[in-house]
């Protein structure tokens, strides 16, 4: 909120009819920076308060509009009542007092409180008391009845304005306006001021301040002291009329009976010139200093000359009764010897003892200058050829300069400038309050800067505590370069070691070539480096860069916040991580290196075994030379790696392949083992599809290849029927691959998977298309047809026993058949024969 002050314009004028009563009022409102708020709506809370009894006898609030000047209008008395009755206000027992009040941002804030003066006339009209004035007087009425029994006081020859004593700094003792409510003259608690027209304002010629002369005749402008916005003028008259004493002016010498006159004047505090009026013989009026001349007619020797561009004082070195030339401006004093030198030049070689003197000294006896209140205890005070300026400050070294309060130069060459600045040592510099430069050409610039190692140099001041928004800071010392060559930057900077250099805010660089830069960090080893915020590198080589971070190992490094190296040779990068270890690196966020010669990267991972390596997230390699790269994989045997997810290889040599997340993940125990865990593998294709093992290629080994088959392992157990009539039904073909590439060139014997789909579903794989839309391709288990073909020959083994067995009954049956066809056939063989015989018997009968 800025704040505004309210300037009071002495303007109350009558205000009252048989219904209202008031009176006017006028006040400018101003910023901090003096300018008026121009044509601005404001609120203003006015209240009437009784000043000895402190009782608010009347309050009340008005709108307004300030005009083109900031002045506000208003009417005491007409605003919006907040208490109290304005008929009631006791004009005539007790002085009342006006306190106004500016609303800003919802808050009344005072501008002041003073005395109503002047008691409008209406408003005491009922009061009031009659009687008969004296000529050349005031009334004052204390209360009685009548005026001609109360006493006055004579406006001649003195009237005395005194101010009120609870009037504020602020307040106006008695001001003189113009008619546009500005303040042209103007008496104030700590003095006067007069307020010229700055707008070259030409009409009827009046702007400006002018000191006239008294003249009988209208319209005289003879003005002998005038100030304007482009000139101040002081004017003299050149006649002086018979005891004249009307005007302003600045006396002459005069040979009648009047006392001198002095023009310009000096004493302790000033300074004095005076110029005779009398015109004598071969008079030389204005103002000169006389020149030295051995008689009449020789040339004159120049004491004091001004011309357009130089002037000089010329001092003798010629001695006379035992004194030597000078030039002085001095102090009067009625008692022979006691004037006093403020600008003193002599040649003397007594040397001179001076004790809080206010002089501008030419010091002969180390041909030195001084100037202010002057402090010289004795010869040895002073430096040869040295230059001291201001309060008390001493140039005590050969060729040194000591300016300002009690400023101290007692190096050789050495410059001490500001408030007790002090520089001891040769070629030392001290620049600001209290700055201390103590080392040989040491530099200290600042407040309270400090160097006092050789060749230091302290750059900056003390700084007081703060904040700014969520973030503070505490109260700094000055900057201190205590170590040679050392350099300290900032505000509570420290640079103690050789060559070291600490910048920025309470950086500490403790030891040799150090370097410390930025807010509160700590270079305590040899040749160690942090930067950024409350970094701590204490290790010799070490670096600790960004915020909170630490690096303790010799040639350790760490970046990031809040990481820490403590191992030699370590590295922890990020947030958080540690490289404990020697050579190890720890980088990411929150990884921890603890292994020698170990690297962990990612976020939340650990390496602890030696030369381990972790990798990705949530991964600990605690086996020597182990890795474990992925996510939630754990390297615990020496030489072991795990990668991927959700895996352990616990033996040593043993690696292991996650594909799939764990909640618990396996394990590998066995030595010298290789595993792959969930998911599907491809080998010399990046799409296996579906199967967990896929190798585009010629795949080979030097034993078979093992499928489970534990009964244990199976449920739902059924022979499979009709083996044979689906064996029937395969075709098998001759082919060639249309992509030789990834497939056995040549000639192949194999089945279509879609005509064997259709017989034996169970053996084939694929169809339809996968998650990006690529057609999957069918593919034959060759292997499970095994079964098929076997239960396949068993049955057409069965059909074959069964076959022999009736081959062997039909054989069996055709023997005997035979046999019987042979005794069959004996007997018709028997029969022919018996027919034979019969037929032989006939035809012999």
């Amino acid at each position: 909120m800025k704040h505004l002050f309210l300037s009071l314009l002495l303007s109350i004028t009558l205000f009252a009819t048989a219904q209202q009563q008031g009176f006017n009022y006028q006040a400018a409102i101003q910023k901090q920076d003096g300018a008026t708020l121009h044509n601005q709506e404001v609120t203003l809370r006015i209240s009437l308060i009784g000043q000895s009894s402190n009782t608010v006898y009347y309050s009340e609030t008005q709108n307004s509009t300030t005009n083109n000047f900031g002045i506000v209008s208003l009417v005491i008395g007409q605003g919006e009542a907040l208490s109290g009755n304005f008929t009631d206000i006791p004009w005539e027992s007790e002085t009342i007092l006006i306190s106004i009040e500016l609303k800003v941002d919802n808050n009344f804030v005072s501008m002041g409180t003073s005395p109503i003066m002047a008691v409008p006339y209406a408003l005491h009209a009922t009061n009031a008391v009659t009687g008969t004035g004296t000529a050349g007087k005031i009334a004052v009425w204390s209360g009685d009845s009548q005026l001609t029994d109360v006493k006055s006081f004579n406006v001649n020859p003195n009237v005395e304005v005194i101010s009120d004593s609870t009037a504020g700094d602020n307040d106006p003792i008695f001001e003189v306006k113009n008619k546009l409510g500005q303040v042209v003259f103007g008496v104030y608690q700590a003095g006067v001021r007069i307020n010229v027209d700055d707008t070259n304002n030409a009409k009827a010629g009046k702007g400006g301040f002018a000191i006239g002369g008294l003249s009988s005749y209208k319209n005289n402008d003879n003005k002998f002291f005038r100030v304007t916005p482009d000139s101040v003028r002081v004017l003299l008259r050149e006649n002086q009329g018979k005891a004249g004493k009307g005007g302003f002016a600045i006396g002459g010498l005069s040979s009648g009976k009047e006392v001198t006159q002095d023009l310009f004047f000096i004493d302790r505090d000033s300074a004095r010139i005076y110029i005779s009026t009398d015109s004598t013989k071969a008079g030389k009026g204005g103002f000169a200093i006389g020149g030295l001349s051995s008689g009449k007619g020789l040339p004159v020797k120049n004491i004091f000359v001004a011309t357009v561009d130089s002037t000089k004082i010329y001092v003798s070195e010629e001695t006379g009764d035992g004194s030597s030339g000078r030039f002085t401006v001095g102090g009067r004093s009625t008692a022979k010897g006691e004037g006093k030198n403020y600008f003193d030049i002599n040649t003397s070689t007594v040397p001179d003892t001076i004790t809080n003197q206010n002089r501008v000294l030419w010091y002969p006896q180390k041909n030195a200058f001084m100037a202010g209140r002057l402090y010289v205890l004795s010869v040895d005070s002073v430096g040869e050829n040295s230059f001291s300026s201001g309060y008390e400050s001493q140039a005590q070294g050969d060729y040194s300069q000591a300016l300002g309060y009690k400023a101290v130069a007692s190096g050789t060459n050495s410059t001490a400038i500001g408030n007790e600045a002090k520089s001891t040592n040769t070629n030392s510099f001290a620049l600001g309050e209290k700055a201390f430069a103590g080392g040989i050409e040491s530099y200290a610039f600042g407040r309270g800067a400090k160097a006092t190692g050789q060749r230091s140099f302290a750059f900056g001041s003390a700084a007081p505590a703060g904040s700014d928004g969520q973030y503070a800071w505490g109260e700094a010392g000055a900057p201190e370069a205590t170590g040679d060559f050392s350099f300290a930057i900032g505000n509570g900077t420290k640079a103690e070691g050789k060559g070291s250099i600490a910048m920025g805010f309470k950086s500490v660089a403790s030891n040799n070539f150090a370097l410390a830069m930025g807010a509160a960090n700590e270079a305590s080893g040899w040749w160690s480096t942090t930067m950024g915020s409350t970094n701590k590198a204490s290790g010799t080589w070490s670096i600790a860069m960004g915020a909170g971070n630490k690096s303790s190992g010799e040639a350790s490094t760490a970046m990031g916040r809040e990481t820490t190296a403590s191992g030699d040779f370590s590295t922890a990068m990020g947030y958080a991580t540690q490289a404990n270890k020697k050579t190890s690196t720890a980088m990411g966020r929150e990884t921890t290196a603890s292994g020698e010669n170990s690297t962990v990267m990612g976020y939340q991972n650990t390496a602890s075994g030696e030369a381990s390596t972790a990798m990705g997230r949530n991964n600990i390699a605690s086996g020597q030379i182990s890795t474990a790269i992925g996510y939630q994989t754990t390297a615990s045997g020496q030489f072991s790696t795990a990668m991927g997810i959700s895996i352990k290889a616990a033996k040593e040599g043993s690696f292991g392949i996650g594909l799939s997340y764990n909640s618990t993940p396996p394990v590998i125990n066995t030595l010298n083992t290789m595993a792959i865990m969930g998911g599907y593998v491809g080998i010399n294709t990046v799409n296996p599809g579906n199967w967990r093992l896929k190798v585009d290629g010629i795949a080979g080994g030097t034993q078979a290849w093992l499928l489970d088959s534990d009964k244990r392992l199976k449920t739902n157990i059924k022979p499979l029927e009709d083996a044979l009539q689906s064996v029937l039904k395969l075709q098998g073909v001759t082919f060639n691959w249309k992509d030789e590439t990834n497939h056995r060139p040549g000639r192949n014997v194999g089945f279509i998977a879609q005509e064997v789909k259709e017989v034996l579903p169970e053996i084939v794989n694929g169809g339809g298309k996968d998650e990006q839309g690529n057609e999957i391709y069918y593919s034959i288990e060759y292997a499970t047809l095994t079964p098929v073909l076997v239960e396949a020959i068993k049955e057409l083994n069965a059909e074959n026993k069964s076959l022999n067995e009736m081959n062997k009954e039909q054989n069996e049956t055709i023997e005997e058949l035979k046999g019987a066809i042979k005794e069959q056939k004996e007997l018709i063989d028997k029969l022919f024969e018996e027919l034979k015989t019969v037929n032989e018997q006939l035809k012999t009968k």
